[in-house]
């Protein structure tokens, strides 16, 4: 996952979209793409840490990543480029 400034680019189209009205995200990944997964889900360990040394800005922040939307993985078996999934021939059409 690429980082700007402080967190990942992925999450600021996240951001923008769910600033524009977007309340369900799908995400297409993947072999090997869990890192876009976690970072959108729920860190129960994190969060836990987070509590035990009071720093609940921070685990407000965390929270705040995972609650922002409504998230959907798709995993697609093999690289066939963004226009396959807007042209009739990805997963996410039906």
């Amino acid at each position: 996952m690429l980082p700007l400034v402080d967190k990942p680019l992925i999450q600021y189209v996240v951001e923008e979209a769910v600033a524009s009205g977007i309340e369900s995200v799908i995400i297409v990944t993947g072999r090997g793409k869990t890192a876009i997964e976690d970072h959108f889900d729920i860190s129960f360990e994190l969060e836990h840490l987070l509590r035990e040394r009071g720093k609940e800005d921070l685990l407000q922040q965390v929270r705040a990543i995972s609650e922002m939307a409504s998230f959907s993985y798709v995993r697609q078996r093999e690289a066939l480029g963004w226009g396959t999934q807007f042209a009739g021939e990805g997963p996410c059409r039906q």
